[in-house]
């Protein structure tokens, strides 16, 4: 689901991700094929964009906010990710 909003200098844009849950295969280090479990989760993404000017913005963004495990289909825990930025339009 993608909710955002968009003014002359504002932007924000908030997109949830849902994964249901599923099991993947694996091997260990011993070379042993096992099943894991993947969980059913939700992420939320986040971000927040102000114009300076016509060629230029900033932002910040964060990437898995609620901390969920499984989020991209994965048994290995997701990062939580905050990022601030500028970007320009040459």
């Amino acid at each position: 689901m993608t909710a955002d909003y968009k003014d002359d200098v504002w932007s924000a844009a908030v997109v949830t991700h849902l994964a249901t849950s599923s099991r993947q295969s694996s091997f260990l280090p011993d070379t042993n094929l096992i099943s894991i479990e993947v969980p059913t989760s939700v992420s939320v993404d986040a971000k927040l964009t102000r114009a300076v000017g016509t060629r230029a913005e900033i932002y910040v963004a964060g990437e898995n906010l609620t901390a969920a495990q499984g989020v991209y289909s994965s048994p290995i825990p997701a990062d939580r990710r905050i990022r601030v930025g500028v970007s320009a339009r040459l």
